[in-house]
């Protein structure tokens, strides 16, 4: 099991990584949007 768990991870971790690097802007636009939307 765990080293399924940590095979996953770390096929995941760099992909998530570019994303979020090439998505950070629109990620902090969907943040503050729902904080808008929720009145906070």
């Amino acid at each position: 099991m765990t080293r399924i768990i940590t095979m996953n991870m770390e096929s995941s971790i760099q992909p998530t990584q570019r994303t979020v690097d090439s998505m950070r802007t629109p990620a902090i636009r969907q943040l503050t949007i729902r904080f808008t939307a929720s009145g906070g």
